[in-house]
């Protein structure tokens, strides 16, 4: 049975079942059944039946019941528009004869924005959609790419990283192959990298929105600087086809900001839009300079519809270290060939229609700030605001301003709030701003406690030597944490045991009291507990005759290992624990918890070893 769908609104409201009925009948759906692919690669046959294998892989995801149904319904459909350019990319190789489809994910992301955007789709779910389209293919190829890192965080601000793990996951089991080029291992290995950054269904917690920029950028030279955002100005960038409403917005929104206009720009020169525009726009080039110049905000109106365009005036705003946000209108088509029939000088439909194809809409890839807008009449104001978002503003980037301003009030030690208040109002009713600058990051918390040792025993590291690992790991590792205790050992431990450090929720780290070295312990250990300590470089001699073990520290070595063993590995469990936003219910079982405890030490062990041996 063939399902029609009028509207976004019933398209959303049908079963899987229906909407696989449904994409049946579609013109692109046969395009994709009649589109045969290399029979080593894909032995199931054509694109079409690929993509029905690759969504009924979905369901049987153990992910996919723990998504809400809109979660669901973005997957489903990006399964069937996946590889919906296949049809008109696919060509046997000129070399080895066989079937390939290059760039066939960005027709596809075409196809499927044409398609949504037909069906009333809301902007945000349409380009959520999309995005997955367009980045499908690049999860299982990770051990390619050059900087495995790099990759991943910047994916993480383009597409939810956890619905793209399901869709490549889902994509590879769909398939019938004789070679595996894209083996399930490397996509674990993906989902693991992008958990350790902490940008697993959350964009990567940038230290802020100009760091993020130089990262887009090429220009940032350790994901640990903390660039300064001491901007000139700030520019308000317009994008969106003729009609969108560009003016309209900014009368609404921006009316005190002056305006370079490349339509004004046009007029005041007698330039017609099918002329040539050189020297528009080297007018509106100077003009703009002459706001940078004196520090001025001010916004620029033009359609900039795709990257391309939009890049060549980043960049003219970026030599003037300006902060970039772009606005972006697109109301549904009939309004904007409604609102342009009613200009002056309307654009022909011919030429909107064929800019609608060209259509790129712009990502937090490009600039500082980013508003998405589907509609700016007279009655109705409907922002999609992405700079302060769930999927923008997730617990890694509240831990960077929380901790550095854990009991002020929300938003306080934010600088581009700061900036809209006024840095030059020093006082408030009397009560002067605080800056948030200079503050010692843990001021206020954690807490180290120091409690005094046993007689034979004592605490290898001292309340200064945690307070710096704890800085430099940063708020990302400590947020949430409440206290570290250098403690006595609990009860049962002593000499004759190995108890190093406990982890109690909610936030409560305990590093218990040592032996004085050399230590002598009853019984032999097991091959991992001497492998681990030999790695911290710990002397291990077992004297098998009496049944014991002889333990020995050369110089500072029980130290390192207290820090960057035993409280890195605790800090694991804190993170595990806390990001889930659980609090004393364990949140995994044991084996899970302490793999990410190791997995997160042994990352932050080699971030340390790499700041250290970069400063030297």
């Amino acid at each position: 049975m063939n399902h029609t769908f009028q509207d976004w609104t019933a398209l959303a409201a049908a079963t899987n079942s229906e909407v696989l009925n449904w994409a049946d009948s579609q013109p692109w759906a046969r395009q994709m059944a009649g589109c045969s692919q290399d029979a080593d690669w894909h032995a199931e046959g054509d694109v079409w039946t690929h993509s029905r294998l690759v969504c009924a892989e979905l369901e049987r995801l153990t992910e996919w019941a723990g998504l809400t149904r809109a979660d669901q319904l973005q997957l489903l459909l990006a399964a069937l528009f996946h590889d919906s350019g296949k049809p008109t990319t696919s060509a046997p190789d000129p070399d080895s004869g066989r079937i390939r489809s290059p760039k066939h994910a960005l027709t596809s992301a075409e196809i499927a924005r044409r398609v949504l955007r037909e069906l009333g789709c809301d902007l945000k779910t349409r380009e959520e959609i999309v995005s997955l389209v367009r980045y499908h293919s690049r999860p299982p190829y990770i051990l390619e790419k050059e900087n495995v890192e790099r990759e991943v965080i910047s994916l993480s601000w383009l597409v939810d990283t956890r619905l793209l793990y399901c869709l490549a996951l889902a994509d590879t089991r769909g398939r019938h192959t004789k070679e595996m080029s894209r083996p399930e291992e490397n996509l674990h290995l993906w989902k693991m990298v992008a958990e350790e950054l902490g940008c697993f269904g959350a964009p990567y917690p940038f230290a802020n929105s100009q760091a993020r920029f130089l990262f887009f950028r090429g220009k940032l030279s350790s994901l640990h600087y903390v660039p300064r955002e001491d901007h000139r100005c700030t520019v308000t960038l317009l994008s969106g086809l003729p009609g969108a409403g560009k003016d309209t917005w900014l009368s609404q929104n921006r009316p005190a900001l002056p305006v370079v206009a490349l339509d004004a720009i046009r007029d005041s020169l007698d330039v017609d839009a099918t002329d040539n525009q050189g020297t528009v726009v080297q007018s509106a080039r100077e003009q703009c300079r002459i706001h940078l110049r004196a520090g001025r905000n001010f916004a620029f109106n033009a359609t900039n519809i795709t990257r391309q365009m939009r890049q060549r005036w980043i960049h003219l705003f970026e030599d003037y270290n300006a902060r970039i946000e772009i606005v972006y209108l697109e109301p549904p088509l009939a309004t904007i060939l409604a609102q342009n029939r009613r200009r002056a000088n309307p654009v022909p439909e011919k030429v909107i229609l064929g800019l609608l194809e060209k259509l790129e809409p712009p990502t937090f890839a490009e600039c500082h700030g980013l508003l998405l807008v589907e509609s700016c009449g007279p009655d109705e104001n409907k922002h999609l605001s992405m700079s302060w978002s769930k999927h923008t503003d997730p617990r890694p980037i509240r831990a960077v301003r929380r901790v550095r301003a854990p009991f002020e009030p929300r938003a306080v030690g934010d600088l581009s709030r700061r900036r809209k208040l006024g840095l030059r109002i020093k006082k408030v009713n009397g009560i002067a701003l605080s800056s948030g600058k200079g503050r010692n990051l843990l001021q206020s918390r954690p807490r180290i406690l120091w409690r005094e040792p046993h007689p034979g025993f004592h605490h290898p590291t001292t309340k200064q030597d945690i307070a710096q690992l704890l800085i430099a790991i940063g708020p990302s590792g400590i947020y949430g944490l409440r206290s570290v205790e250098l403690t006595r050992a609990p009860v049962g431990g002593g000499a004759c045991s190995l108890v190093f450090g406990r982890y109690e929720a909610p936030g409560r780290i305990l590093l218990f009291e040592q032996p004085l070295p050399p230590w002598r312990l009853r019984g032999l250990l097991v091959k991992e507990q001497v492998e681990r300590l030999e790695r911290a470089g710990a002397v291990v001699t077992p004297i098998r005759q009496l049944g014991a073990t002889l333990v020995d520290w050369p110089g500072d070595t029980l130290k390192r290992f207290m820090l960057e063993e035993v409280l890195l590995h605790e800090l694991g469990h804190h993170v595990l624990q806390h990001c889930k936003a659980k609090r004393r219910a364990r949140i995994a079982r044991t084996k899970d918890h302490e793999a990410f405890a190791t997995l997160f030490a042994a990352k932050q062990r080699m971030v340390l070893a790499k700041r250290n041996s970069s400063s030297e």
